[in-house]
């Protein structure tokens, strides 16, 4: 006879990790509902941790009471990779002797627009750490703001969570983060939450979760204060998550970095949510990098080498001056992003390539910004964006300025009925008033010549829309062609 006792590994191999949302949009009768993808990121060491990734994680959501939706949720693991620490010297020519492996979970989830939602998953056990206490794990968490109040993505930090760097060595480590609805963000450093423990390390979901969540105990010697010991510096600068670090011991060290956000809504900042990202430093011995010798005059350094030079936009911030930012709405999110801090209260950039070097505006600089709305290639510019800008105005075609430039008074009001029709929805090309010159400057080519500039004109609308155009033309091609002073062939009468 065999008896057997089942139990779930309780080994430790926790690294560090994230939760996240993305708001997709609202659902249901009334569009009551709120639809939210969830990803839970989670780092294990693969080399020395035993215990492999829940497959399913078990994700308990809450209300705003802070009380369980019966059931939980079962989350599978939806993707696995190995991957390198980040390494703290440019220079080093060692690897640590680590292996560090992905996990990301996805889950959508349907929530009541009307509350906020707190989502949280724990596990047991982190790996040998030398400032926490051991055999306790980790809190994956985040708090969604009513979808009815604010429609809100969470703030998204890339790389991996496990830096490793030499014992002694001072070193900078990002944690920026994105944010796609274009949110302030605020950084700082926090003790890490714990989580499962060793006699229940993968534990169903309680039927409350306690809000704020309990905090890992540090072993004597270390704390919130001092998380590496006498000697360590661990700091982080408010506006660009650029984190200073030095470990004076070997071993595995735990942090926490918080990002909080805030969005301006009618002239006042407003808090919505945090992330939280856990982080394993892992401290080596090895050589320390040379300290760097900065050139930030561009002229060659002697060495084969080139130091830093001011780019415009970072010379009209440092200097003063006119900022614009020309064709707002046409340029990449991932790219404007980087001005958030420029635009909002805190008035200042940070060059990540320069040594993090943070500029705070010139008291002189003033940022205009430009779009055209609505072009076929261009992104709806988010509205934390837009609300950066103090003045807004708007201008549409102007019928003065245009007939200014347009002799012709047939072609201006052949234009102005495809814009009326426009409004209604028959045409989304959009029609500028440098068509309107194009046009003009064709028809007076002599090289050139009415038909090519009209075919020209309708060129520039979509395929399904060219016909309807065309007709329209035709309407008004006698009166174009008399004011642009073109004969038109006479049709005699027979006898």
């Amino acid at each position: 006879m065999l008896f057997a006792i089942a139990f779930e590994a309780s080994a430790t191999h926790l690294l560090g990790g994230i939760m996240t949302y993305k708001y997709l949009g609202r659902t249901g009768p009334g569009q009551t509902k709120a639809i939210y993808l969830i990803t839970i990121t989670v780092y294990r060491d693969c080399l020395n941790g035993q215990a492999d990734f829940d497959d399913p994680l078990k994700l308990g959501i809450y209300d705003q009471n802070q009380n369980l939706l019966a059931p939980f949720i079962n989350v599978d693991l939806a993707q696995r990779t190995k991957v390198n620490p980040p390494n703290g010297g440019v220079n080093c020519n060692f690897s640590a002797n680590v292996c560090i492996e992905e996990g990301i979970y996805y889950k959508q989830v349907v929530l009541d627009v009307n509350q906020e939602w707190h989502i949280w998953y724990q596990r047991c056990c982190r790996n040998a750490q030398i400032n926490l206490s051991d055999d306790y794990g980790q809190s994956y968490y985040c708090k969604i703001p009513a979808a009815s109040q604010y429609q809100d993505n969470s703030p998204v930090i890339n790389g991996v969570p496990a830096p490793y760097l030499c014992v002694g060595d001072t070193v900078t480590y990002s944690n920026a983060a994105t944010d796609a609805d274009g949110d302030s963000l605020v950084y700082s450093l926090q003790q890490p939450w714990t989580g499962a423990d060793k006699i229940s390390p993968a534990p169903d979901p309680p039927s409350y979760i306690p809000i704020p969540l309990p905090l890992s105990q540090y072993k004597p010697g270390y704390s919130f204060a001092s998380p590496f010991g006498a000697g360590g510096i661990l700091t982080i600068n408010s506006q660009t998550g650029l984190t200073t670090l030095r470990v004076p011991t070997v071993g595995q060290f735990s942090f926490a970095v918080v990002v909080k956000q805030y969005r301006k809504i009618n002239g006042v900042w407003v808090y919505l949510s945090e992330i939280r990202r856990d982080l394993q430093l892992i401290a080596i011995n090895c050589t320390p990098n040379k300290k760097p010798l900065v050139n930030v005059t561009g002229v060659p350094d002697g060495n084969g080498g080139y130091g830093w030079i001011d780019g415009p936009v970072t010379d009209v911030v440092r200097n003063g001056g006119v900022l614009l930012l020309d064709e707002m709405n046409f340029i990449s999110p991932k790219i404007y992003t980087t001005l958030y801090p420029l635009t909002d209260g805190r008035r200042s950039i940070t060059l990540l390539d320069h040594m993090g070097e943070t500029i705070v505006a010139h008291k002189d600089l003033t940022i205009f910004a430009t779009m055209n709305p609505d072009y076929i290639g261009t992104t709806p510019l988010n509205f934390a964006m837009r609300n950066r800008f103090d003045i807004q105005l708007s201008w549409d075609y102007d019928d003065a300025v245009e007939s200014k430039l347009i002799s012709s008074k047939a072609l201006l009001l052949l234009v102005k009925q495809l814009r009326a029709e426009a409004a209604k929805g028959q045409y989304e090309t959009p029609i500028s008033t440098n068509m309107l010159m194009e046009i003009s400057d064709f028809i007076n080519d002599a090289d050139l010549g009415y038909e090519f500039a009209v075919e020209n004109f309708i060129a520039h609308f979509s395929a399904d829309e060219q016909a309807s155009v065309r007709l329209v033309f035709q309407t008004h091609e006698h009166n174009i062609k008399t004011d642009f002073g073109i004969e038109m062939p006479v049709e005699l009468e027979k006898d």
